[in-house]
């Protein structure tokens, strides 16, 4: 798995040779990857306030001075951090609806199975997305200025509304209905969590002898919401 995401990054910058962009540059690029990769690391384990640039820097062999020469502040990085994992997840969940073969409720499962994964296997990108507050700033950066926000929730909103037109779910507000179903991914995610917990001092949900195992509980759930909106 290691071996093909590499060989797909260095395709990557095939291309942007092929376009004409210098040694220079192509490094430059490389490298701003890793500040973002090691940032969202750092913002995952350490939050808004327990991170800092100097930190940053030391892992990646810079000095906090060079840091600067890519971004302009912390809540820069953030910013840059976060537009990065929206793009790469709703291109993800853009490529799920397009290419997807059969009826809206087997969609809506694909989707939801999707959102609970990325919670659970991309934690750093998911507490980035919805958990990791803007750090504050005192001035705009240029991210910031010229940011636009992408809104995946539209996708699920026109996925809605056509399964409401071919008649295979309930007739619902489709901002309503994305919302709710948002709402109950997230909460079945941090369930999940929940219910994974062993330690007592982590609180988990569940003692032992009483606890549900996460996939049985996902299946259910998802069985029951769907079911609940499927057309009778």
């Amino acid at each position: 798995m290691a071996k093909k995401k590499d060989a797909k990054e260095k395709n990557k910058y095939n291309e942007l040779y092929d376009i004409g962009l210098t040694d220079s540059v192509l490094k430059r690029l490389k490298q701003f990857k890793k500040i973002i990769d090691i940032g969202r690391e750092l913002f995952g384990s350490r939050g808004s306030y327990g991170f800092s640039t100097h930190e940053l820097a030391k892992q990646l062999h810079m000095s906090q001075g060079n840091i600067y020469n890519y971004v302009e502040s912390k809540r820069e990085l953030w910013l840059a951090i976060r537009k990065q994992d929206y793009k790469e997840y709703k291109n993800e969940i853009k490529s799920m609806i397009d290419n997807h073969e059969g009826s809206y409720i087997s969609l809506f499962r694909k989707l939801a199975v999707f959102f609970l994964d990325f919670a659970k296997n991309e934690r750093h990108k998911f507490q980035m997305m919805y958990l990791i507050p803007v750090p504050p700033s005192k001035k705009l950066g240029k991210i910031e200025i010229n940011y636009e926000a992408h809104y995946p929730q539209y996708l699920l909103k026109e996925v809605i509304e056509k399964a409401i037109e071919a008649k295979e779910i309930i007739d619902v507000d489709s901002t309503k209905l994305s919302c709710l179903l948002f709402a109950m991914m997230y909460g079945i995610a941090a369930a999940e969590t929940g219910l994974s917990l062993k330690n007592p001092i982590q609180e988990p949900l569940f003692a032992p002898e009483d606890a549900i195992n996460p996939q049985e509980f996902r299946e259910f759930s998802l069985d029951f919401i769907f079911d609940i909106i499927k057309r009778k």
